[in-house]
């Protein structure tokens, strides 16, 4: 009788109704991207420097550039990196893999002869960075995220050491859930 106990015991802990009530916040995380509707500026003339881009929802467009569904897998590389003389310093390598190409959704953007289209990364409707998508040959880098798409892959690239918002606790959270994180430990750079 014990046995038959614990059965039933278990079979609570493991009901339809609970499986039904992980498997939904598993899959809860929606992550967007959202081309701005206008150029926000980012060189603050009293200053006289570059400051990172912050849009507000009133800039996205309506509707998002790259959805949810599109977004497959996110691969975080730690690298170790060689800086002058015998320091080291820690850099990480995010690339995005999607479902389908965006080569040509990129082709309107005309980033060959832009400077960059600006972007906000959006996760569960919270903006979580702004970002820049360049062209691969661009030699001038805005200060902030740079998004570099190609085929089925964008590389998100942030080129300064100080709080890199790639790696934002939200963000992380959210690809963790969804299963759709992969982290390669540490690699040596150049």
């Amino acid at each position: 009788m014990k046995l038959i106990g614990r059965f039933l015991f278990i079979a609570f802990l493991v009901s339809p109704k609970t499986m039904k009530s992980q498997s939904v916040d598993t899959f809860s995380c929606t992550i967007e991207i959202y081309l701005l509707k206008k150029h926000i500026r980012t060189y603050d003339t009293v200053l006289k420097k570059s400051v990172p881009l912050l849009p507000t929802k009133e800039d996205l467009q309506d509707t998002p550039f790259i959805k949810n569904p599109e977004f497959l897998l996110f691969r975080i590389e730690k690298l170790k990196v060689k800086g002058k003389g015998l320091k080291r310093y820690t850099r990480y390598r995010c690339t995005a893999d999607m479902s389908d190409s965006l080569d040509f959704r990129m082709e309107p953007l005309n980033l060959a002869t832009k400077l960059a289209a600006q972007f906000a990364f959006v996760v569960n409707g919270k903006i979580i960075y702004g970002g820049y998508f360049l062209h691969w040959t661009t030699q001038m880098v805005p200060h902030g995220v740079c998004a570099f798409a190609s085929g089925k892959r964008i590389s998100f690239q942030y080129p300064l050491r100080d709080d890199d918002p790639r790696l934002n606790k939200d963000l992380l959270r959210c690809l963790r859930n969804s299963k759709r994180l992969s982290r390669v430990n540490e690699k040596n750079g150049r």
